[in-house]
Parts: structure tokens; sequence; C-alpha cells
């Protein structure tokens, strides 16, 4: 008896934090966004750097589809297959091929074909443990694919979207654009970020240049690729292969416009 209450008891205690952090992130990102004009997607051609299959949907969506609606090339690099989604090496094989699977289809979905998207395979959860050769192959693909394509803008996850993966993603999107050497504006994205939210990150964000993106024109083609990683097939019990996201993220994720912050190269 004792036991079930103590179950009931954290259960209904997870459930309450769970429900404040979306809140606290819906608020955070409404207070930063209603400070930014609204601008319509620039002609310039786009390097989409995502640490995971679906962040380049989730975040870039948008405006990915309405440069290749105008013929604007955007090119895509995926760091990981996104295989540890659940933290289950047994799973590890199927969850991968399931994820390439869903990568190529939203992107197509958004107007990119299989041709310029590059997945690279790193260790899902742990790519800010490669070791020093690793690193440096890594980075002079990066600054190869970067010069190769001479992308007007390079878009990559902000320094403080809290997961690991994307932070270190900023890190290496700062290393391959010195190494390559090319003229881009940089613009970073926000995931995790908003949800977690570290101590002082709205005001750092004020403080901020950014851009809000308005797509409504691409709204449904941004919407029909995010149904592909948040839809069926599911793994399990009605969970997705990206996870069981939380829902201010999920609403986040079909608004009509995206936020950018103005990134430079760290010296």
């Amino acid at each position: 008896m004792r036991g079930g209450i103590d179950r009931l008891t954290n259960d209904i205690s997870q459930r309450t934090r769970g429900f404040l952090k979306d809140i606290r992130c819906r608020v955070r990102y409404c207070h930063v966004a209603m400070r930014h004009r609204v601008f319509e997607p620039t002609r310039e051609s786009a390097l989409i750097i995502a640490p995971h299959p679906d962040d380049e949907t989730f975040a870039c969506g948008g405006i990915i589809a309405c440069k290749r609606s105008l013929g604007i090339p955007v090119v895509i690099i995926v760091l990981t297959s996104g295989e540890n989604v659940f933290d289950r090496p047994s799973t590890w094989e199927v969850v991968s091929k399931i994820r390439q699977q869903q990568l190529i289809s939203a992107c197509n979905r958004l107007g990119v074909d299989s041709k310029s998207i590059y997945l690279l395979h790193l260790k899902d959860g742990i790519i800010d443990q490669l070791s020093g050769q690793e690193l440096l192959e890594v980075v002079e693909f990066l600054s190869s694919v970067m010069k190769t394509h001479c992308p007007g803008e390079v878009f990559c996850p902000h320094p403080e979207d809290f997961h690991r993966d994307h932070v270190f993603a900023h890190r290496l999107t700062q290393m391959a654009l010195k190494r390559s050497g090319i003229q881009a504006n940089i613009f970073l994205y926000l995931i995790w970020g908003w949800y977690h939210g570290r101590r002082g990150l709205v005001k750092r964000l004020e403080d901020t240049k950014a851009v809000l993106v308005d797509f409504k024109s691409q709204a449904v083609a941004k919407a029909l690729a995010v149904d592909i990683y948040t839809g069926p097939p599911y793994a399990t019990e009605g969970v997705p292969y990206c996870g069981n996201l939380p829902r201010s993220l999920l609403d986040m994720f079909r608004r009509t416009r995206e936020l950018f912050f103005h990134g430079s190269i760290d010296t």
C-alpha cells in the first residue's frame, strides 16, 4: 500500500514539474520573440547543421521550405543518427535505420533531396567525446562541405541549447567555419534551451540581435515534415522515434515563425 502511494506521489510530482516547465518554456519563447521584428526569408543559400535527425525540421523547417520553394540551394548536415533516443543499446540499430528514413522523408517534404543531405553517424549523446583525430576529421569534413557549397547562411544550434550534442554541434560549426574561411551569415537556433532554460538565459537572449522569420506560405510543408517525426510508426506505446517530447516544444514546432539569433565566428 505504502509503495503504491509513493509511486502515485512521485508521478504527480513529475507531472507537476513537467507542467511548470511547459509554462516556462512558452513564456520564455514568447517574451523573447515579441521583442523582434518579423522578416521574410532571404534568398541566400543555406547550410543547416543538426545534431540529430529532426532538429533540422523542428528548428529550421519553415525557412528550409521557403528557400527550396524559390529554388534556393539548401544543404543539410546531420551529425548523428539519433539512435540513443531511448538509451537502450539493444534498439540502436533499428532506431538508427528508422530515423534515417524519417530524415530523408521529412527533408523531401521540405524540398531537399537526399543528395543534399550528409549524415555523419557520430555517436548519439556523446559527440563531445570525439578523440583528437576523430575531431579533426569531422571538422575537416564540415569545412570541405562549406567550401564546396559556399552557403550565404549557416544555421546551427545556439551554444546555450542545453543538450550536450547541441552545445558541441555549435563548437564543431565554429571550428569548421574558421577552417573553411567562408564568408557567411551565422544564425543560431534553440530547441532544448527554451524548455530547460539556464538561469539568466532570457536576459542574455534579449541582448542578442535576432530575426523572427515568417513562413506562412510553407506552413503546411513544415507541419507535414514535423508529422513524419512525431507521428506513426511509433517505437512503443505511442511514443514516436524522436522520443516523448514536451507539449510546449511540439506546439512551438508548429508555429508559422522561426526565431534565429545572429552569431559570429569566435575569435
